[in-house]
């Protein structure tokens, strides 16, 4: 059975990752221009976030910061991306979910 979040949890989502934009502000990353483990532990919940997004969320999202950070943080630890390519999968089989790259 699939769960619909609801409007107050999306709300919250959306009100957190401009706050992480924000954090982010003109950096490469979240500490600098260098990854760290603040961006790895970031990078984990990219998947579960656009779950909780939705794809009617990924026009929106595609032109944010966290995109870019994302893409870049990608290029530097492609191993994240392959963990993550792996996290999607599961969330599809697990809460029927079609996530958007």
């Amino acid at each position: 059975m699939k769960t619909e979040p609801s409007q107050e949890v999306l709300d919250e989502l959306k009100e957190k990752i401009q706050i992480l934009e924000t954090i982010l502000g003109d950096q490469q990353f979240f500490a600098g221009d260098h990854v760290t483990i603040a961006d790895i532990s970031l990078g984990v919940e990219v998947p579960f976030i656009k779950m909780i997004l939705g794809p009617g969320s990924a026009e929106d999202a595609s032109k944010s910061k966290l995109k870019a950070w994302y893409e870049r943080l990608s290029k530097a630890v492609p191993e994240l991306a392959e963990l993550n390519g792996e996290a999607k999968k599961l969330y599809e089989e697990v809460f029927g979910a079609e996530l958007k790259k």
